[in-house]
């Protein structure tokens, strides 16, 4: 009961307005994002018109000149972005695209795992990689997300506990939207457990090695099949 009161004092004090407003405007913000995002998914001409333009350029010119050889390598690194979602470099794209073939993954795990991908710049190696600053990342990540689930549950009790069946449907609306919110402020410590459950299966599974001198790298990274959206899609490495 008196665990009860304490709860019911900070409810209708000045603050938990704000509180409320505050969740409630960033849960429908991510909403408008993620729609919007959606919508550019599915919209060809904004998805490939930087493609068109970098296939345009190349169209017309001699195979032999360095801008070619740079625009070829454009060209896949940007369909594997549109393919992927993802835009990271030549060497991790290779790497991404691996581990995509291993059919184990969905694009979310990948792109969770490309968030802490890393290239040797001296060995060229590419591998997953975890400093002390993605793990204390991860722990606050967790930390505001099970906060804000909690602080959730005991707005729909006050809301529901004051004003009854009402209270019921507002508090379930409040609710969702700090599930919402909780969901997007959890996401760094979601993205460092896929991350982490990669690397374990890599231990003992390792992709084909990507180290390669400078002399023996393809320009292009491989070709990838249908330049839409949807997850990577390649055949097995040898």
């Amino acid at each position: 009961m008196e665990f009860l009161e304490v709860i019911k004092q900070a409810y209708n004090s000045g603050y938990s307005i704000y509180v409320v407003a505050g969740v409630v405007g960033v849960a429908f913000a991510k909403v408008i994002t993620t729609f919007g995002q959606a919508l550019e998914l599915h919209d060809k001409n904004f998805v490939r018109k930087r493609l068109d333009r970098l296939e345009s350029m190349r169209a017309n010119m001699p195979a032999d000149r360095a801008l070619a050889r740079y625009l070829d390598d454009s060209i896949d690194q940007e369909k594997f972005r549109i393919s992927s979602g993802i835009s990271v470099s030549q060497l991790k794209a290779e790497w991404l695209i691996k581990l995509a073939a291993t059919g184990l993954w969905e694009r979310a795990h990948i792109k969770a795992a490309s968030k802490f991908l890393v290239t040797d710049t001296r060995s060229l190696v590419t591998g997953l990689e975890f400093t002390w600053s993605d793990r204390v990342g991860a722990v606050l990540s967790c930390i505001m997300g099970l906060l804000l689930l909690l602080l959730g549950t005991l707005y729909f009790l006050m809301l529901y506990l004051n004003l009854g069946q009402l209270g019921f449907f507002i508090g379930a609306a409040v609710f969702c939207c700090f599930i919402i919110v909780g969901r997007l402020f959890s996401g760094d410590f979601l993205r460092y457990r896929v991350a982490r459950k990669i690397r374990l299966y890599l231990t003992n599974h390792p992709l084909p090695s990507t180290k390669q001198s400078n002399s023996d790298r393809p320009t292009t990274v491989p070709e990838l099949e249908g330049a839409g959206s949807g997850p990577v899609r390649m055949s097995q490495p040898n």
